[in-house]
């Protein structure tokens, strides 16, 4: 342990040092010229670049993707995931989509017993998402 407090007794004031000295750098280079307008040209003149085409191996998967999340176009509306969802069966969806259907069909068969019991879990272990990881 006395050895730990030697070595960092001796690196402490080297780090400082090394930290004060580009900072000091640092600040007698402050006179140069700022880089940012050359970089936002860069970026601009990317941006007016002409688009190349591309595709996919699946081929046309990947567009759908992209405009599906493209900026302004408008969402499915809930109720279509959700049919979606139930429609991809119970290796479909992911868990949150899954928890949504369950939700939902609790809405329509509030008696279902089942259905609670499921719901009940998937409350729990969003609860307790260690505890379920660690078997409990």
């Amino acid at each position: 342990m006395f050895a730990f407090w030697v070595a960092a007794t001796l690196l402490s004031p080297a780090a400082a040092g090394l930290i004060l000295m580009r900072a000091a750098k640092a600040a007698a280079g402050a006179g140069e010229a700022d880089a940012t307008p050359e970089v936002y040209r860069r970026q601009l003149s990317a941006a007016d670049a002409p688009v190349q085409p591309w595709a996919t191996a699946g081929g046309r998967k990947g567009v759908l993707a992209v405009a599906a999340a493209a900026p302004g176009v408008a969402d499915k509306p809930y109720a279509g995931r959700l049919e979606e969802w139930r429609a991809a069966g119970p290796m479909g969806p992911t868990a949150p989509q899954m928890a949504a259907v369950l939700r939902q069909a609790m809405r329509e068969w509030p008696a279902e017993a089942d259905g609670k019991l499921l719901q009940a879990l998937d409350e729990a272990a969003r609860a307790a998402p260690m505890a379920k990881e660690e078997g409990r």
